[in-house]
């Protein structure tokens, strides 16, 4: 949906910097404050085109501004996750545009992070972001970003960083790079066929058949589309198992 809120602050030198094309040392600056019900970035940065060279825009027409201020969102959109009650910092300053700390909610827990997108490379800008987020619902978590639903409920805390480059995913998971770990206290495991494949990946029998775990300590890493187990440590049963492996982030 399209973003919806209200704008508040100033600008300087914008005259100026208008009549010399945008390449006076004096660029244009300011302060704003935006108060959003909805933000969602995903449209404002928006994805490449399916045709090659209609997204002929580059780096170069991109204006020149310092920007200072803060936001506020009852629900902010990125990556298609869902941010409840965002609130960050922001500046946006030689094409480099960066919100931190990011504060929020998100799938039941509460989530910290920051952002930052360098249009200098558009029409396919490189990002970081890193997260930390704790009493996560792990099934929604799961479900989102490796189609896992139905397979693991309990509450996760969730670190890492991530960067990479593009506007859509198909360009970038190829440039993904992650590291980052998933640890979880206690949950329940269902019947996924999914967490067979993966057990079977791991070296672990019978993960997919209903079970109580406890104490996973998932470090992670993400290259060439793939997702990494270096250590991943896991109890049930009353046994302690370890294991690594990889499968793709495409679930290959």
């Amino acid at each position: 949906g399209e973003s919806h809120g209200s704008i508040t602050g100033r600008v300087e030198s914008v005259i100026p910097a208008a009549l010399s094309g945008f390449t006076t040392p004096d660029v244009p600056h300011g302060e704003f404050d935006i108060v959003c019900s909805y933000l969602n970035l995903d449209k404002i940065i928006g994805e490449e085109e399916a045709v090659a060279g209609e997204d002929s825009q580059n780096a170069d027409e991109i204006p020149l501004l310092s920007i200072i201020g803060h936001i506020t969102a009852d629900t902010l959109i990125y990556n298609n996750l869902t941010i409840s009650a965002a609130a960050a910092p922001y500046t946006y300053k030689d094409r480099v545009f960066s919100l931190s700390p990011i504060e929020g909610r998100v799938y039941g827990g509460r989530l910290d992070g920051r952002l930052d997108w360098n249009l200098n490379t558009w029409p396919q800008p490189e990002f970081f972001t890193s997260i930390s987020a704790d009493s996560i619902e792990s099934n929604d978590f799961f479900s989102r970003y490796l189609g896992w639903a139905g397979g693991v409920f309990g509450q996760i805390t969730v670190s890492g960083e991530f960067s990479g480059r593009g506007r859509s995913a198909a360009n970038i998971l190829p440039t993904l790079l992650a590291r980052g770990k998933i640890d979880l206290s206690a949950a329940r495991i269902e019947s996924a066929p999914l967490l067979a494949q993966i057990g079977r990946a791991l070296g672990m029998a019978g993960l997919d058949r209903p079970r109580s775990l406890r104490d996973l300590r998932l470090p992670f890493r993400i290259e060439n589309g793939r997702i990494i187990t270096d250590d991943l440590r896991v109890t049930w049963d009353e046994i302690a198992y370890s294991a690594r492996g990889s499968f793709g982030v495409d679930q290959s």
